[in-house]
């Protein structure tokens, strides 16, 4: 059988921050120092590339390939900003690094932009957005009415796109020279963050493929509990960082780390009644029960909090009202078996889960930097002087510069993907099978 996920199942629970903004970049100091020729080509290049990347970008419409070729195209051409081509190379670093300054807001909300005279903070911030865009295509192919198996595949490999090109955001993060700015898209707390939310999300859709299709309680318990590992390590990520800016995307991965770890707790109970464990199976669903309580009120904080990002309403989720029934079936199932059959004294304490380890189920993709542009041969290389750094007022060199407070680009429009609740699924998991 092949499943298709229930829209809630995907769309209810994903928060989703704002996509990074940017103003328009002419790359006006380049052509300064352009001798002519294939220099003034990559100028020319450098301009189109960028403005394509940042329409298609900044449209939820857009082709997911298209998107991505276009992130490629210009990135590639950004590669000889930041090292100059093998044969021309006096240095590793290209002398026209830090004569252009790129401005971008940042995706945990607000119109002040973060100012670096930088092409490395160019090239983060493009991977940023670009990872940024997948998230919020994954959630947008999961709001149809109707998903098909090769949607919800697609949801798939977008989520984990999306975590190799934030991995990769990360290793390229570590090689920025100046101290930056904190809880921006440039904190690699912020970066980590996002990485382990991608491969949780996908990884839930994993989880939800296993119930439907009827794996073992230990399956199960091992893709929950694995998931609510990786939701809590997000949510750790952010917890240095202040409330006012990262406290509602938080608090919507701690109460997901939450709820996976009751959906793990409530299969592990399941798992020791097989075993005939009927006393331990009664304290583990106890614990799964208390568990799926407290993530009921984080649910509701969450509904409530303030701060960036599109609001989610998990609590009126099929996949999240299902399991609360769930634990109470299989803990009146434990009791009446217990008192009639097994007689066992239920321990004080929960026993813990006991399972293997399913790392790997929802690995980011392989994603690295494209080669440089052809375009960026020695010779044109050469045709640029030796360049002056940028002049641009609130940005220096290699050096990350808060905005003036009167500085201001406005947010990208974007729509709402949440979609209207359908009839609530007669299945296990709250998924629709197709």
């Amino acid at each position: 059988m092949l499943i298709s996920v229930l829209k809630e199942n995907m769309a209810h629970w994903f928060h989703r921050n704002t996509l990074k903004n940017t103003v328009p970049v002419k790359f006006d100091e380049l052509k300064r120092v352009s001798c002519g020729g294939d220099s003034n080509k990559i100028v020319g290049e450098l301009k189109v590339t960028r403005a394509r990347y940042v329409t298609l970008v900044s449209n939820h419409t857009s082709q997911a390939d298209e998107v991505r070729e276009a992130g490629l195209n210009y990135l590639s051409l950004l590669r000889g900003l930041i090292t100059p081509p093998a044969e021309a190379a006096a240095s590793s670093e290209s002398k026209l690094r830090t004569l252009t300054t790129f401005k971008w807001t940042n995706s945990m909300g607000g119109k002040t932009p973060s100012i670096h005279a930088d092409a490395l903070f160019e090239v983060i911030s493009v991977l940023v957005n670009l990872a940024l865009w997948f998230t919020k295509h994954a959630a947008r192919v999961s709001a149809n009415d109707s998903i098909t198996m090769d949607e919800a595949k697609e949801v798939h490999s977008s989520l984990k796109l999306a975590a190799g090109i934030f991995y990769c955001a990360k290793e390229e993060q570590a090689h920025l020279p100046a101290q930056i700015e904190k809880a921006t898209d440039l904190d690699v707390r912020v970066i980590e963050a996002y990485l382990l939310q991608c491969q949780a999300e996908a990884q839930e859709i994993t989880l939800a493929r296993a119930l439907e299709l009827g794996h073992k309680p230990q399956i199960v318990l091992a893709l929950a509990m694995d998931t609510h590992k990786m939701f809590e390590n997000a949510a750790h990520s952010l917890e240095t960082l202040e409330k006012l800016l990262v406290g509602k995307w938080r608090s919507y991965l701690s109460l997901k780390a939450l709820f996976y770890q009751s959906y793990g707790y409530c299969f592990w109970g399941q798992q020791l009644l097989t075993e005939d464990k009927c006393g331990d199976a009664i304290a583990v669903l106890q614990m799964s029960k208390s568990l799926y309580d407290k993530s009921g009120k984080l649910c509701r904080e969450y509904a409530s909090a303030q701060g960036p990002g599109q609001a989610a309403r998990p609590d009126r989720h099929p996949f999240y009202q299902k399991l609360g029934p769930m634990i109470i079936r299989f803990l009146e199932k434990a009791n009446h078996e217990n008192g009639f059959i097994y007689h066992h004294k239920i321990p004080e304490a929960a026993l813990p889960p006991e399972y293997q380890d399913t790392f790997g189920l929802a690995k980011p993709e392989d994603f690295s930097l494209p080669d440089m542009s052809e375009l960026w041969t020695p010779q044109a290389y050469s045709n640029f002087k030796s360049a002056v750094p940028s002049a641009d007022k609130g940005a220096t060199p290699s050096a990350s510069k808060g905005a003036s407070p009167t500085e201001e680009i406005t947010p990208v429009a974007e729509p709402d993907i949440a979609p209207q609740f359908p009839q609530v699924p007669k299945t296990q998991s709250g998924c629709i099978i197709s």
